[in-house]
């Protein structure tokens, strides 16, 4: 797997949408921009990005939850796919295989995350 870059977003509001006070929102954002070894290919299997999955659910999600303070509350996982890529590769990372694919981690451990504190 080829990761170009990583990135970690923290967001934290401490006020509603009028501007007044609330309980603290915590936002992490984990992302990572990697190669598609599929992008341009005609292929039958997409077990490369599955295995793909797995490994970068583990190291997104680690580096997420090290933003944290407090448990998860919700969380939500998206991709998106290059022009030469299929929408079935984004889905082949995100139905990642093995024990830690990610559709069946607990909250707290998915790579995008939106928490409270």
């Amino acid at each position: 797997m080829q990761i170009r870059k990583t990135m970690l977003i923290r967001n934290r509001s401490e006020t509603d949408e009028m501007g007044g006070p609330c309980t603290p929102l915590t936002r992490v954002a984990a992302l990572a921009m990697l190669r598609n070894p599929c992008a341009g290919v005609d292929q039958d299997g997409l077990t490369e990005l599955l295995d793909y999955g797995a490994t970068l659910g583990a190291r997104l999600a680690a580096d997420a939850m090290a933003a944290l303070s407090a448990p998860c509350v919700t969380y939500g996982m998206a991709t998106i796919v290059g022009p030469q890529g299929a929408a079935e590769h984004g889905a082949a990372l995100l139905h990642a295989t093995g024990q830690t694919r990610m559709s069946c981690w607990r909250p707290r451990d998915i790579a995008a995350l939106r928490c409270s504190e």
